[in-house]
């Protein structure tokens, strides 16, 4: 029985295994070692960079919803104070006009970041 084989015979965990063949004289193993280690180090990266950019976008998608939220309720509020006040049916026609379109841009704003 060589060394090696004894060696995994005596361990019992994957981390013990990886640790006694790192010190393998046989280059063509330590180069697949190696080249397993850049992997997961790649790969290590690379999610780390997934997740920055899910967060960067996270925070545009936040950012782009209060901007297009806070200026649409004022709109509707004081245009429907205004045409609660107006007596003109004409005037209250175009105001409704107003707050029809700023109800359709609150919906569409819902709408699409709601799905996020």
């Amino acid at each position: 029985m060589n060394l090696r084989q004894q060696s995994e015979d005596k361990t019992d965990a994957f981390d013990e295994a990886i640790g006694l063949s790192t010190y393998s004289n046989s280059r063509p193993g330590v180069l697949s070692y190696v080249s397993i280690f850049e992997n997961l180090w790649k790969q290590t990266e690379l999610y780390e960079q997934l997740k920055s950019h899910d967060r960067i976008q996270q925070e545009f998608i936040n950012v782009a919803a209060h901007e297009l939220r806070t200026p649409i309720q004022p709109i509707m509020s004081l245009t429907e104070m205004l045409r609660a006040k107006i007596k003109d049916v004409k005037q209250q026609e175009m105001l409704e006009v107003t707050i029809r379109n700023a109800k359709r841009l609150q919906r569409l704003t819902n709408d699409i970041f709601d799905t996020y």
